[in-house]
């Protein structure tokens, strides 16, 4: 059995309030969700990335980051970071994992535990395959780049597990929005999911990005959309789920 929590969009900021978001907050409501995994007896956790809310300024964003990650410090497991936009506005993605203290080893990659497949994917890249870095870049603009699907079509067919678990930022699931598709899904996203249904695993995607959360099931294939963390200046409102894959994978919503 393996058990494990995930949330997603910090966006933390200090002083920063604008629309539904209260980026100040976020880091109290951090700071409970450390307090809840961490008395839940977690494998690991996973946050879909989003941690702050970028000010476009390097240092002011550094600032931020140590805050957040002085919080990830405290996870009695495993924690893991999917790449989020708003993380890398004023840095490169290697520059913004060193504020965590971890050796850069990638921005995709997967694990096994158990039966299970867990699958880390980056969107953080442009049409033509560069990566969003320091601001260059739109956000609607978020593409899993080309060395990335191949990784990814290999890491499908030679894992044997019975269950792949996905984690992504910006979203897979076909959404339609103003008449047109949604701009919060990967552009390519019809390529990656491809990969997944021509491979038949049992299979759940865990994305953020989209703060008002969503659930679909396309072709057996669940999407969930958590919500977004920054919503609203109630610290005790931390949006998260945590997931027990057994002989079945269930997912508790929690709020």
């Amino acid at each position: 059995m393996v058990r494990f929590g995930v949330f997603t969009d910090v966006h933390y900021a200090k002083g920063i309030e604008y629309g539904d978001r209260v980026c100040d907050v976020s880091l109290l409501k951090l700071r409970n969700i450390v307090n809840d995994f961490n008395g839940r007896n977690l494998d690991f956790c996973v946050c879909l990335g989003d941690i702050i809310n970028s000010v476009q300024d390097f240092d002011i964003d550094k600032t931020n980051i140590g805050k957040v990650a002085e919080e990830f410090r405290k996870f009695g497991m495993p924690s893991h970071i999917v790449l989020g936009n708003h993380d890398i506005e004023a840095m490169s993605k290697s520059e913004f994992h060193t504020f965590f203290g971890k050796p850069f080893t990638g921005t995709y990659y997967s694990f096994v535990h158990e039966s299970s497949r867990f699958i880390l994917l980056d969107a953080n890249h442009t049409t033509e395959g560069m990566d969003f870095c320091r601001g260059n870049y739109g956000w609607k603009d978020a593409n899993i780049n080309k060395e990335q699907l191949r990784w990814f079509e290999e890491t499908m067919k030679d894992s044997k597990e019975e269950n792949v678990i996905v984690f992504i930022h910006q979203d897979l699931d076909r959404r339609v929005y103003d008449g047109g598709e949604d701009p919060h899904l990967v552009n390519n996203y019809r390529e990656v999911v491809d990969i997944l249904e021509r491979h038949g695993r049992r299979t759940v995607i865990f994305q953020g990005h989209w703060h008002a959360g969503n659930y679909q099931v396309i072709n057996g294939i669940r999407y969930i959309n958590l919500k977004a963390l920054c919503v609203g200046n109630d610290a005790s409102y931390i949006p998260r789920a945590v997931v027990t894959i057994d002989s079945d994978i269930s997912v508790e919503y929690l709020e």
